[in-house]
């Protein structure tokens, strides 16, 4: 069967799967051995397709721009309170 994994590298790859559980997969390496592989980790995620895989990385994007959107926010107003700030001392 077919999946497509999302790496680190934020890149979609097509890999082929022997065989899969709830929250595995399992993988043929060259040396004819199977890999487990979770389905769902820090390093990589799979998905049924590659449409799912890259809503996946759609939201992964969205969320980032957001959360840097926020951030720019906050220095700004950051920005202009110390801009504002006057030398007590000198009045």
């Amino acid at each position: 069967m077919i999946k497509y994994e999302i790496s680190w590298m934020d890149k979609i790859i097509k890999l082929e799967v022997e065989k899969e559980s709830e929250h595995c997969i399992f993988t043929r390496e060259s040396n004819g051995k199977l890999e487990k592989h979770l389905k769902k980790s820090s390093y990589s995620n799979y998905f049924n397709s590659w449409e799912e895989a890259h809503d996946f990385l759609l939201t992964k994007a969205e969320n980032l721009v957001a959360k840097r959107r926020e951030e720019g926010k906050r220095a700004i107003e950051y920005f202009d309170k110390v801009r504002e700030m006057v030398n007590e001392e000198v009045k």
